[in-house]
């Protein structure tokens, strides 16, 4: 938990016993090592949270890119010492976005604390708004699906296999975005599926492009995890995430294309907090797609139908079942 869930969580606990509040709302200081006082509070009514920093004077709104969720104020809290100093309020609009708001202001206030220049805040408060408000403009939202963040690290399993055989390179054969695979290794391509489900084993095909090998110059596989889920024991998305991390290191490139790459698929740090599954693989299969395994491909599809998906019973495969070291060797080709 990260200090501005942990100030927001001490809040609300003291909204059930407070009888008394200033203007409806119940407040908290956090003095930031380079003096800035940043101030947090919830509304007691709509139970909705304010976010309020220090600024040298009042502003237009309009300068502030739009921030989904929040409505921006320029506020005077004369109760915290200084009467005529102006905080610039950021106040959650939608009471369904706690998470959202949350993570914002995190984000918000681990960069103020690192400011060593507190002139430098309203730059500072600006970049981080427009970053956020960019993201936002993308369609995604902050925090994973369950669903999408266990598809993510079932791609970092595989992707951290590649890696003890081929080295740092191999995060460049990692495609995130807009590809029909989820690694191309030189003429090769692997697709990547887990399940948290017990057997039979399941994984589910989004498309029939996913195993259709027709345009891959060389062999397609599928590389798949059964995975248990829990609250603790195993390993979380965030825990891979930085081992992997520690890998790449060492190549300034090659870490900041695995960075570019996790944002694109919408992990943020800011979130970690929030990815509490931990997972243990519990099996693991690697088989070649080629005539034969039980699919459907493109051509099988008639012009009336469109997006087909499937669930592949993987136990029913296991005649096509090859080695880890077999794909290895077969995608180094």
């Amino acid at each position: 938990m990260n200090k501005t869930q942990i100030i927001y969580k001490a809040l609300l606990e003291d909204l059930k016993s407070t009888r008394n509040a200033l203007d409806n709302q119940i407040s908290r200081a956090d003095k930031c090592s380079n003096g800035l006082l940043l101030i947090y509070s919830v509304t007691i009514n709509k139970r909705n949270r304010e976010f309020s920093i220090p600024i040298d004077h009042v502003y237009s709104k309009n300068i502030f890119p739009e921030w989904k969720g929040a409505k921006v104020s320029n506020i005077r809290i004369p109760e915290y010492g200084n009467a005529d100093q102006v905080y610039l309020c950021f106040e959650q609009a939608d009471p369904r976005q706690n998470d959202i708001f949350e993570i914002i202001v995190e984000d918000l206030r681990k960069n103020l604390e690192a400011l060593t220049d507190v002139g430098e805040t309203l730059p500072t408060v600006l970049r981080i708004i427009k970053k956020w408000n960019d993201f936002f403009k993308r369609g995604i939202e902050p925090v994973l699906s369950e669903l999408a963040a266990q598809g993510l690290y079932g791609e970092l399993l595989f992707l951290k296999e590649l890696v003890d055989e081929f080295g740092t390179k191999s995060v460049y054969y990692w495609e995130s975005e807009n590809k029909t695979h989820d690694f191309y290794i030189k003429s090769n391509a692997v697709e990547v599926k887990t399940s948290s489900t017990q057997t039979p084993y399941r994984a589910h095909i989004n498309s029939a492009h996913q195993l259709d090998n027709t345009g891959i110059k060389g062999k397609l596989y599928l590389r798949y995890y059964a995975l248990r889920t829990s609250k603790n024991g195993g390993q979380t998305l965030p825990e891979i995430i930085k081992g992997l991390r520690s890998i790449l290191s060492g190549e300034e490139i090659a870490y900041h294309y695995f960075n570019e790459k996790l944002v694109k698929i919408g992990y943020l740090d800011e979130s970690e907090d929030y990815y509490v599954t931990h997972y243990t693989k519990v099996v693991e299969y690697s088989f070649e797609i080629k005539d034969g395994f039980p699919r459907i491909r493109v051509q099988d599809i008639p012009p009336e139908i469109f997006d087909v998906q499937y669930e592949l019973a993987v136990g029913q495969c296991l005649n096509f079942a090859i080695k880890l070291d077999e794909l290895m060797k077969g995608v180094s080709k």
